[in-house]
């Protein structure tokens, strides 16, 4: 039964098949991957909004403990993208948090290109490192910044549960 339902499930490596490079050289396999390296991550700000935004908004929305425990840094965090363009806000005032598609009145502004912005949101940035290299800049202090980027440690725990819920 194991078996004859292994063989419904989906092709777990179709993806991989998709991307499959076929190379003569390990320099050319070199070169495959700088040219992929060098695409952007996200097409247009709409693939912003769709790939990195609205997972947040929707996982904020449905899980309450983790939207409550980021309102505790009591701050509306403007994200100012670029690479593409793209504007969004964490409103973690009042009870709740929630992501804004629009950055209103801001009390801390992050701006950064959306390739950092979703490290940063999927806990793979050093934050330090970003703001000494100016990848991050922050119109707060260093140490107001790293406060607020310690608190958005939960946002990559929101994402892993959207995905999980989803399948």
């Amino acid at each position: 039964a194991a078996y004859r339902s292994a063989l419904r499930a989906a092709d777990t490596w179709a993806d991989l098949l998709a991307t499959a490079v076929h190379v003569r050289s390990a320099g050319e396999a070199l070169a495959e991957l700088r040219r992929r390296r060098a695409a952007p991550r996200f097409a247009d700000g709409a693939a912003v909004t769709e790939q990195l935004v609205d997972p947040l908004r929707l996982a904020l929305a449905a899980d309450t403990e983790a939207g409550t425990s980021l309102a505790r840094i009591e701050q509306r965090v403007a994200f100012v993208l670029s690479d593409p363009d793209a504007v969004f806000a964490l409103e973690a005032r009042g009870q709740r948090a929630r992501i804004d598609v629009a950055p209103g009145v801001a009390d801390v502004t992050l701006r950064l290109s959306a390739e950092t912005a979703e490290r940063l949101l999927t806990g793979r940035l050093d934050v330090a490192r970003a703001l000494r290299s100016g990848d991050l800049r922050s119109d707060a202090t260093i140490g107001r910044t790293l406060a607020i980027a310690s608190v958005l440690t939960a946002l990559p725990r929101l994402r892993t549960q959207r995905v999980t819920r989803g399948s």
